[in-house]
């Protein structure tokens, strides 16, 4: 944004001396050259050079902006994801201890009972074989799950 100023600028410049070299060429007979070229145009030909660099310049600046944001919000996807990961790891520990607990006192229904919870808790998760899809959607189903939200 901040380079359409200079460019509208440029572009109205451009108009301008464009018919201002059209009149003094067939108007006034002008007389001026540079390089075979009346000077008018040659100034034209100048700021449609310098509109061109400008103009890539806006680009270039426009491209690396929605590069950066797009690595951001990757970068915040892929924290979130590892922090799930080790939540997951501390649940998973804390699974495994209550089993372990439960083998230690001889309580094999009770053991027998929570792993089937367990199991049939671990199979709502979402099966998608797209890697990327599943962390998006992984990623936001924790969102959801931070914010109380319900998730299909």
């Amino acid at each position: 944004m901040k380079g359409i100023v200079p460019l509208i600028f440029v572009v109205l410049l451009q108009i301008f001396l464009t018919f201002m070299s059209i009149g003094s060429l067939y108007i006034m007979k002008e007389t001026t050259f540079i390089l075979g070229v009346p000077a008018s145009m040659f100034i034209v030909i100048l700021l449609n050079i310098a509109s061109l660099f400008i103009i890539g310049t806006i680009y270039q600046r426009e491209t690396k902006q929605k590069v950066q944001l797009t690595e951001t919000t990757h970068e915040k996807e892929f924290h979130s994801l590892v922090a799930s990961v080790r939540s997951d790891r501390h649940d998973l520990n804390n699974h495994l201890t209550v089993i372990s607990g439960l083998l230690k006192i001889g309580n094999y229904t009770e053991t027998e009972n929570y792993v089937k919870e367990l199991i049939e808790v671990n199979n709502h998760v979402l099966k998608i074989n797209n890697p990327i899809l599943a962390s998006v959607l992984f990623t936001k189903m924790e969102k959801f799950k931070r914010d109380h939200i319900a998730f299909r």
